[in-house]
Parts: C-alpha cells; structure tokens; sequence
C-alpha cells in the first residue's frame, strides 16, 4: 500500500461528473491524502518469483476539514437539504436565581409550552428537582412563573443554580436528513496544495481525481475546545478513456 498527503491544500473544489459545474468550494482544507492499493500474483521457478503480475489497483481519498455545511454533507452523505419556513430551535440555559428580585432572565423568549426549568446541586451540573409552572399567581418553592424571557420564583430559591430548557421559534430554517436508503454519487475533485522537493524548495501542485465517490463512513466530531471537525473518504474511481486515477501537474 502507498500513501501520502498534501499539506498546504488551501483550495479544493468539487465537481458534478453530468453537469461539469461547481458543486462545493472549499476555501481551504485542513488536510488530504491518498492511499494506493494493489494486488499482485507470482510465478515461482525453483522456490522463486520468476514473474510477477500486478492489478486490481484501488485508491482512496482522505479529507479532513473544519468547514462544514449543508451543501458539504448532501454531497458526502447523499443527504437530503430542505428549507423549513418556520420551526422550533433547541436551546440550553444555566445560571443562577438573582439573589435578590428571585427572577432569572432567559436569553429569548421560549416557544408556548416548550421550557423545562430544573434545580442543580452546587456543582451546576447535576440536575436535583424538576419546578413546575405556577397554578397560582405567586411560584411556590416548587414552582416558577414565566412572563416573556423572565422567570420568576419563589424567595427560597434565590442564589440557586438552574437549568433552563426550552425551543427557540425561528424561520428560514435550514434542515440536513441523512436517510438509511440515499447515498453520494460520484463528483470530480480538484484541488491545490503544496509538496516539498528533494531541493527543499516547496512547490506548488494541482491534483484532480477524475472520479470519486464518498464513502457511507464518516466521523463528526463537536468539541467544546475547537471547532468541529469533519472526516471523510472517497473511493476513487478512472477516467473511462484516460484509466488516469490521480493527476497531478507540478507548477
């Protein structure tokens, strides 16, 4: 098996094989690489390889990228992209009571029925008793009362850490379905990086893959220290008339 990786890959762009037109830019890619596997047969004469034939050549491509978008997981994933005029957003809040008017400001009014509000222990995390809405006009120590973005409860629980949640009504809303049943199709690939040279002067390299198709594997990953990351590979497929896998065209 080969393998090597381009670094400096800042512009990579994605092609439709049926149409020729761009379907997805990247403005720059953290990295990608290529591995090359092949299968090979002897002929022994005495105990020996006497000769050797080679086939069966397959490749492979690895991105990995910080970019992500609709646009990149429906070419990825075969996934479906649909445009919801209006709908509910997630939405997580902590903090604590105000230690003096027993009220708690949300960052946005929450959606009609959606918002849960819970009592933590002092570590912020651990949840320790779901509050109800008031039936009254004044919050009991188990109840709170919600009037636009503001919670108000009862004067025991000043100073205690809450966990508010709650949806979020928004518009416009962009919405990615990955279905057990879609998958990607092919799509030219091209890109430019940087390779170093036995001079040690870097140069600069253009690298297209007439045809590839992305893998039904795939890691995102979310972090709360970085920027989420998104790897994926591609199964690189020849040129019906060149058999050309890998072009690469040093400038």
């Amino acid at each position: 098996m080969q393998s090597y990786g381009v670094y400096g890959a800042t512009k990579l762009c994605f092609y439709d094989l049926q149409t020729g037109k761009l379907a997805m830019y990247f403005p720059s890619a953290n990295s990608f690489g290529f591995s090359l596997t092949g299968e090979s047969q002897e002929i022994l004469e005495a105990g020996s390889p006497a000769l050797t034939f080679q086939g069966g050549r397959k490749g492979t491509l690895q991105i990995d990228t910080s970019i992500i978008s609709p646009k990149l997981l429906t070419i990825m994933l075969g996934a479906v992209e649909t445009n919801e005029a209006s709908g509910n957003f997630a939405q997580y809040e902590t903090g604590k009571v105000d230690g003096t008017t027993a009220t708690f400001s949300l960052a946005t009014a929450p959606a009609t029925g959606t918002l849960s509000v819970f009592i933590l222990e002092d570590d912020g995390r651990t949840v320790k008793t779901e509050l109800t809405v008031a039936a009254g006009a004044s919050p009991t120590a188990t109840e709170y009362k919600i009037t636009g973005q503001t919670i108000t409860f009862e004067a025991t629980n000043k100073n205690k850490a809450i966990l508010c949640t709650y949806a979020k009504a928004g518009t416009n809303i962009t919405k990615v379905a990955i279905k057990s049943d879609t998958y990607a199709k092919a799509y030219k690939v091209q890109g430019l990086g940087q390779v170093r040279q036995l001079s040690g002067v870097d140069a600069l390299v253009e690298i297209t893959v007439p045809q590839a198709t992305a893998q039904s594997n795939m890691d995102l990953t979310f972090s709360a220290e970085s920027p989420s990351t998104f790897s994926f590979t591609m199964d690189l497929g020849k040129d019906p008339i060149s058999n050309e896998m890998i072009i690469q065209r040093f400038l």
